[in-house]
């Protein structure tokens, strides 16, 4: 990030600059109310005080827009603030963006705006990291880690454990101003008891902490077998979308599509692979498809395999083994679907056919009727119990950095409350100015959460992962 004016007044459009319904402009300074007088040409009340419905001016271009006052310090970044709504037209787009520059507005920075709301202590620096988590998400974990952040709980709790900690060390430095006078703002023993539940407060934070990347990876499940076997068909009923294209017709599927699978409070990434022909046509694309498929399936963390009760199964099996990576896969579930077009005497005979080839029991499932997808989904989310990522609410995800700002927290508030347990025993000849050491350190550990003496170099590369915009 380059170094940011405070005193500018930024803009940028909060929306991608493609044809829509709606395009949003955001403007923050102390200019904002002023240069949108100078482009108003009519404004009316709208829904609330500061909602109005304009025509605004571009030279000779007029156009209705709504407008969005939000005055400081009760705005997102605690300035002044402005949001423009207008329909996105890309010509538009740029002639109100020239506009806000003739005006003298700045084209903002990635991340200036929750940059300035963080310099403007509206929000802490792991809130801040919250913002483009939020906005990065794509699945439910990221979601209720940064909006469990972003409610303020956390952010709270961090501000209360800084000024207590910011307390005990002045306390400590209190007493060795003090201590020819014998005066002591705070006894050892009560400072043991203090430093010892503080420590097992944070330890417990710090052992409940989820790391970011743990819930920025989801497993991925790979469905493999031939073509038409149902793959597609399986994959919109287990992600609940409409996701891939269903057709009777062979090499349907040529890339990989992917979607969310969950189950309970857990979640994975199924993925649809190019089904394996019978008798591979000369398509180039379809080959080469096949190809891609059988190259990611050795890659997956599970591998269901899918098989089609209305054909072959002893040649479906062949086909498969001529893919090793498909069946070589350390996890793997073996599906035998379409059973709902099959007496049961035949669905069995298959299962017991491939239970015994593949030396795990196979599951018998129909995607027409459902029958079979709980046992399946059961079977899969267990298989991948140590690796399923957990959308739990309130859960609370931390980076590294912020892991091992809590980490050396709680190795000074250990080393603070020996050195005091033994100076209250009297035995140690270390003095106060010791543990106050310690309690310093501490503070400053724990004021890393709160982008109190971070440097410049670490909040460019935090707010520099931002889209311009936000």
């Amino acid at each position: 990030m380059n170094e940011m004016n405070p005193n500018s007044t930024i803009f940028a459009f909060a929306t991608p600059p493609s044809a829509g319904s709606r395009a949003v402009l955001r403007i923050s300074g102390a200019n904002s109310f002023s240069g949108l007088e100078s482009m108003t040409l009519v404004s009316s009340g709208g829904e609330g005080g500061n909602i109005h419905r304009a025509v605004l001016s571009l030279g000779c271009i007029r156009f209705y827009a709504w407008i969005w006052k939000f005055p400081s310090p009760a705005s997102y970044t605690a300035e002044d603030m402005v949001e423009i709504h207008l329909v996105s037209s890309p010509p538009l787009l740029r002639l109100l963006e020239q506009k806000c520059m003739e005006i003298g507005w700045i084209p903002a920075q990635p991340g200036e705006f929750t940059a300035r709301a963080f310099f403007n202590g509206k929000i802490s620096l792991t809130q801040a990291q919250a913002v483009n988590q939020l906005i990065d998400a794509y699945n439910d974990a990221q979601i209720e880690s940064a909006i469990s952040i972003l409610s303020g709980t956390f952010n709270r709790w961090i501000t209360e454990t800084y000024t207590t900690l910011a307390e005990l060390t002045a306390k400590i430095e209190s007493n060795i101003d003090f201590s020819e006078e014998n005066i002591e703002l705070i006894t050892m023993g009560d400072l043991v008891d203090e430093l010892s539940e503080l420590e097992d407060k944070i330890g417990s934070l710090l052992a409940d902490v989820v790391e970011k990347n743990r819930i920025d990876y989801l497993p991925k499940v790979f469905l493999a077998g031939i073509t038409n076997a149902g793959k597609s068909t399986l994959l919109n009923k287990l992600s609940g979308l409409d996701r891939a294209i269903c057709s009777p017709l062979p090499g349907t599927t040529r890339d990989v599509l992917g979607a969310v699978w969950k189950h309970k409070n857990q979640e994975v990434l199924l993925c649809d692979t190019a089904g394996f022909l019978d008798a591979p046509d000369d398509d180039y694309l379809t080959q080469r498809a096949i190809r891609h498929s059988e190259m990611l399936i050795g890659e997956s963390d599970l591998t269901i395999i899918l098989f089609d009760a209305e054909k072959n199964i002893d040649r479906q099996m062949q086909l498969l083994a001529d893919s090793s990576a498909a069946v070589n896969n350390g996890r793997k579930i073996i599906a035998v679907n379409k059973i709902d077009l099959l007496p049961d005497e035949e669905v069995e005979q298959q299962k017991r056919k491939l239970t015994l080839h593949y030396g795990i029991e196979a599951v018998t499932i129909s995607c027409l009727n459902g029958a079979g997808l709980e046992q399946l989904t059961v079977a899969a989310f267990s298989m991948l119990s140590d690796m399923a990522v957990t959308a739990a609410s309130g859960q609370i995800t931390l980076d590294l950095r912020a892991r091992n700002a809590l980490t050396d927290v709680v190795c000074s508030l250990r080393m603070a409350r020996e050195d005091a347990q033994r100076l209250n025993t009297q035995e140690s000849l270390l003095g106060l100015e010791v543990i106050a050491g310690s309690l310093r350190q501490a503070t400053e550990a724990m004021g890393i959460l709160l982008g109190k003496d971070v440097t410049e170099d670490v909040l460019g590369e935090i707010f520099s992962r931002f889209c311009i915009g936000k």
